[in-house]
């Protein structure tokens, strides 16, 4: 069978997950930077208005209000962008050409569907990003602490290199978080043909764990957001501690998605099966 190219980077999924990633950060900065309810609505008082302008007017508070409202989606554009991937599979099953085994042949057609699906996740970042960078003045954020990546380049790295921290962290947020989802959703494909069990666990599982932890914060009144889903993508809303507890709760899923896809290749190790590859 082959793999079409134009399938893969042209799909109705990958252009609506672009243009809404696109589209819902700006809405959500509009929403929760304030600036057009107070240029229009509000009384700005003790400020006068310019000066409140000037002070929400930033870079620093852009990329920060534009993720408000995706926070807690995120995972549904990662499942997205693996639909084109799990329909492919539902296809593959019945054409056979000796070219390749049936486990090099799923593994770089995993990684194709899954790497071209988060750099466009991450292009509508960047596009989202550098028009920040075009309208708006970086100066120095004196506001929350930002200290991701700090083991790396130093406790000042964010307002010493801004945008940089900003790019960086939106490949955390919009390439490995959503790689790692999206196996998720691939390696459920691996155990039922049900393709919206497939693009539904990841949500469930996010969505479930995230509310547990909450519950088991306010039982025992302390800071356990390191135990959630969430706190890769909400690093910055609590004490940082280190890179390694942010990529932590990424583990449990990436560990189930790679033993599962692995057993599925053992299991049909000795029937020889392949594809051919284009």
């Amino acid at each position: 069978m082959k793999t079409s190219k134009q399938y893969l980077f042209f799909n109705k999924y990958l252009f609506i997950a672009f243009f809404l990633l696109i589209g819902i950060p700006f809405f959500s900065w509009a929403v929760f930077s304030e600036y057009f309810s107070a240029l229009f609505i509000w009384d700005t008082s003790p400020m006068t208005k310019k000066e409140y302008m000037n002070f929400i007017f930033s870079f620093a508070n852009y990329p920060v209000d534009g993720f408000m409202m995706l926070q807690l989606i995120l995972p549904v554009f990662a499942v997205m962008i693996v639909i084109p991937f799990l329909n492919a599979k539902s296809l593959f099953a019945f054409s056979f050409t000796r070219v390749s085994l049936y486990k090099n042949y799923l593994v770089k057609l995993i990684f194709k569907y899954l790497f071209v699906g988060c750099s466009v996740l991450f292009l509508a970042h960047l596009i989202f990003l550098f028009i920040g960078v075009a309208i708006l003045p970086i100066k120095e954020d004196i506001g929350v602490p930002r200290e991701l990546f700090s083991e790396i380049f130093g406790k000042d790295f964010y307002n010493q290199h801004m945008v940089l921290y900003f790019v960086l962290e939106g490949f955390l947020k919009f390439f490995i978080f959503p790689f790692v989802y999206g196996l998720f959703a691939v390696s459920i494909s691996f155990l039922t043909e049900k393709k919206y069990l497939c693009l539904l666990i990841p949500l469930v599982y996010f969505s479930v764990l995230a509310i547990f932890v909450s519950v088991l914060e306010s039982v025992f009144i302390m800071d356990l957001l390191f135990l959630s889903p969430t706190y890769t993508l909400m690093s910055n809303s609590r004490p940082y501690i280190n890179g390694f507890v942010i990529l932590a709760p990424l583990l449990p899923p990436l560990i189930f998605s790679i033993a599962v896809i692995l057993r599925d290749f053992k299991k049909k190790s000795k029937r020889g099966d392949a594809f051919a590859i284009t």
